[in-house]
Protein backbone atom coordinates (compact mmCIF):
# COMPACT_ATOMS: atom_id res chain seq x y z
CA UNK A 1 0.00 0.00 0.00
CA UNK A 2 1.43 3.60 -1.06
CA UNK A 3 0.09 6.69 1.10
CA UNK A 4 1.15 10.09 0.14
CA UNK A 5 0.83 13.40 1.93
CA UNK A 6 0.90 16.40 0.19
CA UNK A 7 2.60 16.33 -2.90
CA UNK A 8 6.04 15.00 -2.14
CA UNK A 9 5.35 12.43 0.77
CA UNK A 10 4.80 8.50 -0.74
CA UNK A 11 5.09 4.91 1.29
CA UNK A 12 5.89 2.21 -0.45
CA UNK A 13 4.37 -1.75 -0.14
CA UNK A 14 4.97 -3.77 2.61
CA UNK A 15 7.71 -6.64 2.55
CA UNK A 16 6.56 -9.65 3.78
CA UNK A 17 9.56 -11.11 4.59
CA UNK A 18 10.69 -8.34 7.36
CA UNK A 19 7.47 -9.76 9.51
CA UNK A 20 6.94 -7.87 12.96
CA UNK A 21 10.00 -5.89 13.30
CA UNK A 22 8.53 -3.84 10.25
CA UNK A 23 7.98 0.19 10.62
CA UNK A 24 7.56 3.37 9.41
CA UNK A 25 10.27 5.82 8.11
CA UNK A 26 9.19 9.23 7.61
CA UNK A 27 11.78 11.74 5.67
CA UNK A 28 11.97 14.92 6.30
CA UNK A 29 14.34 17.58 3.81
CA UNK A 30 17.20 19.01 5.91
CA UNK A 31 16.52 22.17 4.21
CA UNK A 32 13.01 22.27 5.29
CA UNK A 33 13.58 25.54 7.56
CA UNK A 34 14.31 27.52 4.98
CA UNK A 35 11.54 26.41 2.25
CA UNK A 36 7.98 28.22 2.14
CA UNK A 37 6.51 24.57 1.29
CA UNK A 38 6.07 21.35 2.70
CA UNK A 39 7.40 18.29 0.97
CA UNK A 40 8.07 15.01 2.30
CA UNK A 41 10.11 12.28 0.51
CA UNK A 42 8.58 8.87 0.17
CA UNK A 43 8.59 6.70 2.85
CA UNK A 44 10.70 3.60 2.46
CA UNK A 45 8.78 0.30 2.18
CA UNK A 46 7.32 -1.50 5.27
CA UNK A 47 7.14 -4.59 5.78
CA UNK A 48 4.46 -5.97 8.40
CA UNK A 49 3.70 -9.10 9.65
CA UNK A 50 0.03 -9.60 8.97
CA UNK A 51 -0.23 -9.72 12.68
CA UNK A 52 0.71 -6.38 13.79
CA UNK A 53 -0.34 -4.44 10.61
CA UNK A 54 -3.12 -2.30 11.78
CA UNK A 55 -0.76 -1.29 14.67
CA UNK A 56 1.92 -0.50 12.22
CA UNK A 57 -0.59 1.32 10.33
CA UNK A 58 -1.95 3.16 13.53
CA UNK A 59 1.72 4.45 14.59
CA UNK A 60 2.52 5.53 11.67
CA UNK A 61 -0.20 7.20 11.41
CA UNK A 62 0.30 9.19 14.84
CA UNK A 63 4.16 9.60 14.14
CA UNK A 64 3.20 11.27 10.92
CA UNK A 65 0.96 13.67 12.56
CA UNK A 66 3.18 14.16 15.41
CA UNK A 67 5.72 14.89 12.44
CA UNK A 68 3.29 16.73 10.19
CA UNK A 69 2.59 19.14 13.89
CA UNK A 70 6.51 19.76 14.40
CA UNK A 71 6.73 20.69 10.85
CA UNK A 72 3.80 23.30 10.82
CA UNK A 73 5.32 24.66 14.29
CA UNK A 74 8.65 24.75 12.52
CA UNK A 75 6.66 26.85 9.67
CA UNK A 76 4.92 28.56 11.92
CA UNK A 77 8.21 29.41 13.66
CA UNK A 78 10.06 29.54 10.43
CA UNK A 79 6.85 32.32 8.92
CA UNK A 80 7.47 34.08 12.42
CA UNK A 81 11.53 34.40 11.90
CA UNK A 82 10.98 35.22 8.23
CA UNK A 83 8.11 37.72 9.05
CA UNK A 84 10.05 39.27 12.18
CA UNK A 85 13.38 38.87 9.87
CA UNK A 86 11.38 40.68 7.13
CA UNK A 87 9.96 43.06 9.06
CA UNK A 88 13.77 43.51 10.63
CA UNK A 89 14.88 43.99 6.97
CA UNK A 90 12.26 46.18 5.68
CA UNK A 91 12.73 48.61 8.60
CA UNK A 92 16.77 47.75 7.85
CA UNK A 93 15.76 49.30 4.48
CA UNK A 94 13.55 51.92 5.27
CA UNK A 95 16.70 53.03 7.73
CA UNK A 96 19.14 52.90 4.31
CA UNK A 97 16.29 54.33 2.45
CA UNK A 98 16.20 57.48 5.10
CA UNK A 99 19.90 57.12 5.92
CA UNK A 100 20.60 57.46 1.81
CA UNK A 101 17.81 60.09 1.79
CA UNK A 102 19.62 61.99 4.53
CA UNK A 103 23.00 61.75 2.68
CA UNK A 104 21.67 63.12 -0.19
CA UNK A 105 19.97 65.82 1.16
CA UNK A 106 23.12 66.68 3.26
CA UNK A 107 25.01 66.10 -0.40
CA UNK A 108 22.45 68.65 -1.46
CA UNK A 109 22.22 70.57 1.40
CA UNK A 110 26.40 70.51 1.35
CA UNK A 111 26.31 71.01 -2.64
CA UNK A 112 23.59 74.23 -1.92
CA UNK A 113 26.16 75.81 0.36
CA UNK A 114 29.01 75.27 -1.53
CA UNK A 115 26.91 77.02 -4.16
CA UNK A 116 26.29 79.83 -1.52
CA UNK A 117 29.73 80.17 -0.91
CA UNK A 118 31.40 80.15 -4.25
CA UNK A 119 28.65 82.73 -5.24
CA UNK A 120 29.50 84.71 -2.98
CA UNK A 121 33.25 84.46 -2.92
CA UNK A 122 32.53 85.40 -6.69
CA UNK A 123 30.06 88.32 -5.41
CA UNK A 124 32.75 89.52 -2.76
CA UNK A 125 35.42 89.21 -6.10
CA UNK A 126 33.16 91.24 -8.07
CA UNK A 127 32.79 93.53 -5.32
CA UNK A 128 36.28 93.94 -5.07
CA UNK A 129 36.74 94.32 -8.45
CA UNK A 130 34.26 97.07 -8.72
CA UNK A 131 35.88 99.11 -5.72
CA UNK A 132 39.33 98.62 -7.37
CA UNK A 133 37.89 99.96 -10.60
CA UNK A 134 35.56 103.00 -8.92
CA UNK A 135 39.06 103.80 -6.98
CA UNK A 136 41.44 103.43 -10.06
CA UNK A 137 38.64 105.56 -12.26
CA UNK A 138 38.72 107.83 -9.08
CA UNK A 139 42.92 108.64 -9.50
CA UNK A 140 42.60 108.97 -12.97
CA UNK A 141 40.37 111.57 -13.14
CA UNK A 142 41.88 113.86 -10.82
CA UNK A 143 45.23 113.15 -12.26
CA UNK A 144 44.66 114.01 -15.38
CA UNK A 145 42.43 116.57 -14.58
CA UNK A 146 45.31 118.07 -12.34
CA UNK A 147 47.74 117.98 -16.12
CA UNK A 148 44.69 119.92 -18.09
CA UNK A 149 43.92 122.36 -15.20
CA UNK A 150 48.03 123.68 -14.39
CA UNK A 151 48.51 123.12 -18.14
CA UNK A 152 46.09 125.80 -19.41
CA UNK A 153 46.09 126.91 -22.31
CA UNK A 154 48.95 124.56 -23.18
CA UNK A 155 46.88 121.66 -22.16
CA UNK A 156 44.69 119.66 -24.79
CA UNK A 157 41.70 117.43 -23.90
CA UNK A 158 41.63 114.64 -21.70
CA UNK A 159 41.56 111.52 -23.09
CA UNK A 160 40.31 108.63 -21.01
CA UNK A 161 40.51 104.89 -21.67
CA UNK A 162 37.74 102.53 -20.10
CA UNK A 163 37.35 99.47 -19.21
CA UNK A 164 33.46 97.78 -18.24
CA UNK A 165 33.13 96.54 -14.49
CA UNK A 166 31.22 93.40 -13.35
CA UNK A 167 28.50 95.39 -12.94
CA UNK A 168 28.01 97.04 -16.42
CA UNK A 169 29.60 100.64 -16.15
CA UNK A 170 32.13 102.21 -17.40
CA UNK A 171 35.15 102.90 -15.51
CA UNK A 172 38.50 104.82 -16.78
CA UNK A 173 41.85 102.87 -15.91
CA UNK A 174 44.38 104.80 -18.07
CA UNK A 175 44.67 108.88 -19.61
CA UNK A 176 46.34 111.20 -20.97
CA UNK A 177 46.28 115.07 -22.26
CA UNK A 178 48.45 116.48 -24.76
CA UNK A 179 50.58 119.65 -24.06
CA UNK A 180 52.38 122.11 -26.58
CA UNK A 181 56.21 121.54 -25.92
CA UNK A 182 57.39 123.75 -28.43
CA UNK A 183 59.17 127.15 -28.23
CA UNK A 184 57.72 130.39 -28.97
CA UNK A 185 59.38 131.92 -31.95
CA UNK A 186 62.10 134.37 -30.98
CA UNK A 187 60.85 134.84 -27.68
CA UNK A 188 63.45 133.24 -25.48
CA UNK A 189 61.49 134.71 -22.31
CA UNK A 190 58.06 133.46 -23.02
CA UNK A 191 59.65 129.95 -24.14
CA UNK A 192 60.81 130.13 -20.72
CA UNK A 193 57.97 130.85 -18.80
CA UNK A 194 56.21 128.57 -21.22
CA UNK A 195 58.44 125.67 -20.11
CA UNK A 196 57.86 126.58 -15.74
CA UNK A 197 53.91 125.75 -17.01
CA UNK A 198 54.73 122.93 -18.48
CA UNK A 199 56.46 121.47 -15.89
CA UNK A 200 54.22 122.81 -13.20
CA UNK A 201 51.62 120.70 -15.22
CA UNK A 202 53.53 117.36 -15.72
CA UNK A 203 54.55 117.33 -11.73
CA UNK A 204 50.75 118.44 -10.82
CA UNK A 205 49.90 114.98 -9.73
CA UNK A 206 50.42 113.39 -6.42
CA UNK A 207 51.86 110.77 -8.07
CA UNK A 208 53.81 111.88 -11.32
CA UNK A 209 54.21 109.26 -13.73
CA UNK A 210 57.63 107.85 -15.27
CA UNK A 211 56.12 109.80 -18.43
CA UNK A 212 54.83 112.80 -16.77
CA UNK A 213 58.14 113.16 -15.38
CA UNK A 214 59.52 112.80 -18.49
CA UNK A 215 57.81 115.68 -20.01
CA UNK A 216 58.85 117.65 -16.65
CA UNK A 217 62.88 117.05 -18.05
CA UNK A 218 61.85 117.49 -21.24
CA UNK A 219 60.58 121.39 -19.78
CA UNK A 220 63.76 121.62 -17.82
CA UNK A 221 65.44 120.88 -20.92
CA UNK A 222 63.59 123.48 -22.58
CA UNK A 223 64.09 126.28 -19.73
CA UNK A 224 67.90 125.79 -19.73
CA UNK A 225 67.56 126.72 -23.80
CA UNK A 226 65.71 129.49 -23.11
CA UNK A 227 68.13 130.86 -20.58
CA UNK A 228 70.78 130.38 -22.27
CA UNK A 229 68.80 132.23 -25.96
CA UNK A 230 67.94 134.99 -22.67
CA UNK A 231 71.84 135.33 -21.74
CA UNK A 232 72.39 135.67 -25.93
CA UNK A 233 69.93 138.16 -25.85
CA UNK A 234 71.27 140.12 -23.18
CA UNK A 235 75.03 140.02 -24.29
CA UNK A 236 73.72 141.05 -27.44
CA UNK A 237 71.59 143.86 -25.92
CA UNK A 238 74.54 144.96 -23.18
CA UNK A 239 77.10 145.08 -26.48
CA UNK A 240 74.69 147.06 -28.89
CA UNK A 241 74.00 149.57 -25.59
CA UNK A 242 78.28 149.79 -25.20
CA UNK A 243 78.02 150.26 -28.88
CA UNK A 244 74.90 153.04 -28.94
CA UNK A 245 76.39 154.19 -25.71
CA UNK A 246 79.92 154.83 -27.91
CA UNK A 247 78.17 155.97 -30.80
CA UNK A 248 76.37 158.43 -28.70
CA UNK A 249 79.42 159.46 -26.72
CA UNK A 250 81.35 159.79 -30.20
CA UNK A 251 78.61 161.71 -31.24
CA UNK A 252 78.12 163.96 -28.44
CA UNK A 253 82.19 164.51 -28.13
CA UNK A 254 81.73 164.82 -32.11
CA UNK A 255 79.02 167.80 -31.25
CA UNK A 256 81.35 169.11 -28.21
CA UNK A 257 84.42 169.32 -30.82
CA UNK A 258 82.20 170.90 -33.05
CA UNK A 259 80.94 173.29 -30.60
CA UNK A 260 83.67 173.92 -29.40
CA UNK A 261 85.30 174.86 -32.86
CA UNK A 262 82.72 176.75 -33.43
CA UNK A 263 83.95 179.02 -29.87
CA UNK A 264 86.67 179.26 -30.85
CA UNK A 265 86.17 180.25 -34.23
CA UNK A 266 84.24 182.77 -33.23
CA UNK A 267 85.90 183.83 -30.59
CA UNK A 268 88.96 183.75 -33.16
CA UNK A 269 87.18 185.80 -35.62
CA UNK A 270 85.99 187.94 -32.65
CA UNK A 271 90.16 188.36 -32.28
CA UNK A 272 90.76 188.78 -35.67
CA UNK A 273 88.17 191.01 -35.58
CA UNK A 274 89.38 192.64 -32.76
CA UNK A 275 92.68 192.52 -34.35
CA UNK A 276 91.55 194.14 -37.12
CA UNK A 277 89.67 196.42 -35.43
CA UNK A 278 92.85 197.17 -33.52
CA UNK A 279 95.00 197.47 -36.31
CA UNK A 280 92.60 199.53 -37.88
CA UNK A 281 92.85 202.24 -35.34
CA UNK A 282 96.51 201.19 -35.16
CA UNK A 283 96.28 202.42 -38.85
CA UNK A 284 93.95 205.30 -37.87
CA UNK A 285 96.45 206.30 -35.18
CA UNK A 286 99.15 205.97 -36.66
CA UNK A 287 97.79 207.39 -40.11
CA UNK A 288 96.80 210.54 -37.78
CA UNK A 289 99.94 210.71 -36.05
CA UNK A 290 101.29 210.74 -39.65
CA UNK A 291 98.95 212.99 -40.57
CA UNK A 292 99.48 215.44 -37.84
CA UNK A 293 103.50 214.90 -38.47
CA UNK A 294 102.71 215.58 -42.54
CA UNK A 295 101.15 218.58 -40.73
CA UNK A 296 104.04 219.56 -38.74
CA UNK A 297 106.22 218.81 -41.39
CA UNK A 298 104.63 220.49 -43.97
CA UNK A 299 104.42 223.33 -41.42
CA UNK A 300 108.20 222.82 -40.12
CA UNK A 301 109.15 222.87 -44.91
CA UNK A 302 107.06 226.20 -44.62
CA UNK A 303 109.50 227.46 -41.74
CA UNK A 304 112.36 225.88 -43.67
CA UNK A 305 111.63 227.02 -46.85
CA UNK A 306 111.51 230.07 -45.10
CA UNK A 307 115.20 229.87 -44.37
CA UNK A 308 118.16 230.22 -46.36
CA UNK A 309 120.38 227.82 -45.08
CA UNK A 310 119.84 224.32 -47.17
CA UNK A 311 122.00 222.31 -44.63
CA UNK A 312 119.95 222.95 -41.61
CA UNK A 313 116.86 222.88 -42.97
CA UNK A 314 117.96 219.10 -43.64
CA UNK A 315 119.16 218.40 -40.49
CA UNK A 316 115.84 219.50 -39.29
CA UNK A 317 113.68 217.71 -41.78
CA UNK A 318 116.07 214.27 -41.13
CA UNK A 319 115.35 214.98 -37.34
CA UNK A 320 112.08 214.73 -37.92
CA UNK A 321 112.16 212.02 -39.84
CA UNK A 322 113.63 210.03 -37.35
Amino acid sequence: MNIQFGSAVSASQHNPAQGSEARVNVAVPSDAESTSTTSFTPVTEIQEAPNSKQEDVTQGIEERRATDLQRSQSRQDQSQGEGAQQAEQQQQERQEQRAVEESQADQALQARRQQDAAEQRQLEAELQQIQKLAERDREVRAHEQAHASVGGEFAGAMSITTERGPDGKNYAVSGEVSIDASKVANDPQATLDKSQVIRNAALAPADPSSQDRRVAALANQMAVEARADLEVLAREEVAQEAQESEESREQQQAKKMSEEERLEAQEKAQIEEQQSQSVAESVAAELLELNEKLTRVQAQLQEISQLDDKVKAGENLLDIVT
